[in-house]
């Protein structure tokens, strides 16, 4: 019983860490929205958290969200993918739909992202 709840709170901390982490590059490069490693600045797209993270001007992008699969089928069935095309830049992002709440944020991201893009041009 120990070593379950000490895998419990290890866990819950490493979780802790990991946001607090995140949140702390957020607010260093001035991040106004993130999914899943994808940031945005008001000038920049960054891929990852880390100081020298790739970073691509955000004038000139366009983001789509695509999905295959379907949520009956559980999970795994399921995957968001967020296509960001430019000049020079051509990423794409997956990740596993939990629920439709994680389809909104994607989609969320794009259309905030395709906004901030249009008003640098």
């Amino acid at each position: 019983m120990k070593f379950i709840v000490l895998g419990l709170v290890l866990g819950f901390a490493i979780a802790a860490a990991i946001f607090i982490f995140k949140a702390r590059a957020n607010k260093r490069d001035g991040v106004v929205m993130d999914w899943e490693g994808l940031r945005f600045t008001r000038t920049e797209l960054i891929e990852g958290y880390s100081q020298n993270a790739l970073r691509h001007p955000l004038k000139g992008l366009t983001a789509r969200v695509e999905d295959t699969g379907f949520h009956r089928g559980g999970a795994n069935q399921h995957r968001i993918h967020v296509i960001v095309e430019g000049p020079s830049t051509a990423i794409v992002k997956s990740a596993r739909s939990k629920s439709r709440f994680s389809d909104g944020q994607a989609r969320k991201f794009v259309a905030t992202l395709n906004m901030l893009s249009r008003q640098l041009t």
